[in-house]
């Protein structure tokens, strides 16, 4: 399917995991799922396309998310987009709680300390959290306002 893909001119993959194999397999409901679709960014990889990890989080598989990162440095793969960050599991229109918000807030923090830390040691990875348009800038601007950084190195014109 990769030499495929490469021949109709495509440059760009995006592989879905819901978690690392236990939990990615338990959530598609198919022993082998994560081995396969490893085996698939690896296809790709092969064919020179670039690659990049779709995780959608929720409640079930936000513990997953330092393994995520683990994984991008370790199959050097080079873009992580994280669906959603809103890892409560509320609804649209529904208040969320103290907690809930206290949660989103320290998955944002996560991902942004371990993506500097990537930056930090040359792995330059794309890291794009996305779905979720109010909650991530807020929680960006707290994180810099808690450790004294500006907010406008993270904005792109």
């Amino acid at each position: 399917m990769a030499k495929e893909l490469r021949k109709v001119g495509l440059s760009y993959v995006g592989v879905s995991l819901d978690g690392l194999r236990e939990v990615h397999d338990r959530f598609r409901g198919k022993k082998g799922a994560f081995k396969d679709a490893m085996q698939g960014i690896r296809n790709c990889q092969e064919q020179r396309l670039k690659v990049g990890l779709r995780f959608t989080l929720n409640r079930m598989n936000v513990e997953e998310v330092p393994g995520v990162f683990d994984l991008l440095e370790e199959a050097e793969i080079p873009r992580g987009l994280l669906l959603s960050p809103r890892v409560c599991g509320t609804r649209v229109g529904t208040r969320r709680t103290r907690s809930e918000s206290c949660r989103t807030r320290k998955v944002v923090d996560l991902i942004i300390d371990r993506t500097r830390d990537l930056h930090r040691r040359g792995l330059a990875k794309e890291v794009l959290t996305v779905d979720n348009h109010a909650d991530v800038p807020m929680c960006i601007c707290a994180w810099c306002e808690r450790r004294v950084i500006e907010p406008e190195m993270f904005l792109s014109s």
